[in-house]
């Protein structure tokens, strides 16, 4: 992403850090996060796959849901996952 980053690990689970404006973390809240904090939000899904893009975040879960975080497709901010 512009100022955040989402690390994917090999269970599926996910870690977020840096700026957390707009929520765009997914960690459910708008702090900036200097080390990966687990996205606790999608702790019983399988991630295959994250994106972290200017102002928000990408989750895609093995079982094909798409779940997003920050400015989504409503333009407006979620500081958790929808």
């Amino acid at each position: 992403g512009h100022a955040h980053s989402l690390v994917l690990g090999l269970d599926g689970s996910v870690h977020a850090c840096g700026c957390g404006e707009f929520g765009a973390l997914g960690t459910g809240d708008l702090k900036n996060r200097l080390e990966p904090t687990r996205v606790r939000a999608l702790e019983c899904e399988r991630l295959v796959s994250v994106g972290a893009g200017a102002t928000g975040s990408l989750f895609l879960s093995a079982s094909g849901a798409l779940f997003s975080s920050g400015y989504g497709a409503t333009a407006a901010p979620a500081e958790g996952v929808e």
